[in-house]
């Protein structure tokens, strides 16, 4: 992972470098971050983040692991994956005191309909307010804003170009400041709407 974590960053127009962890209840959490500590990722992905203290609790460890490999303090920034239960739904209002690492809100609509046993609506603007997940992305939106940090959609999986800017303009529309996506196909279209 270093290696190719240091070809990124070699590039002319190097992509900012995120690693996806598991949530902080995970016990192999304190493991994980030693292995992740030393490549100096420009932040963290927090998986399933039920609330801004997950956020401020993983901002802790990393303050030491920082410490520990010489990075400066704070340069490791925190993407929090919320809304993906239906308790985590309650939780979005402390996001707004989860500390200075958080830069942005994402959710997953397909993690969500699952956790709440329902299928995931195709957001379009004939269904978009209909879908059982829709309360949880605006009040996504709503949580952001209130943190001070940027909405990330989405991007619906396996989507072909038209439907995928689509949604990208039905995001931009609606507030998100992006989309996430684990789809390397998607990223070029993904960027292009959103620059």
């Amino acid at each position: 992972m270093a290696a190719k974590i240091a070809a990124v960053r070699q590039q002319v127009a190097a992509p900012l470098i995120f690693i996806s962890i598991p949530a902080l209840d995970d016990h192999s959490i304190e493991a994980r971050l030693d292995v992740i500590a030393p490549l100096a990722p420009d932040g963290l992905v927090l998986q399933n983040c039920g609330s801004g203290r997950a956020v401020r609790r993983l901002g802790a460890l990393l303050a030491v692991k920082e410490a520990e490999t010489g990075i400066a303090e704070g340069s490791t920034r925190i993407i929090a994956l919320a809304a993906g239960t239906a308790a985590s739904i309650f939780e979005l209002g402390t996001f707004a005191k989860a500390g200075r690492r958080l830069i942005a809100l994402a959710w997953d609509a397909e993690r969500l309909a699952a956790c709440l046993g329902v299928e995931e609506a195709v957001a379009t603007e004939a269904n978009a307010s209909a879908a059982p997940t829709a309360l949880a992305r605006n009040l996504l939106s709503f949580a952001a804003r209130a943190a001070k940090v940027m909405a990330l959609d989405r991007a619906p999986p396996g989507a072909d170009v038209e439907r995928l800017r689509r949604s990208c303009e039905a995001s931009r529309r609606d507030g998100f400041g992006g989309k996430w996506t684990s789809d390397s196909k998607a990223i070029a279209i993904i960027n292009a709407l959103f620059a």
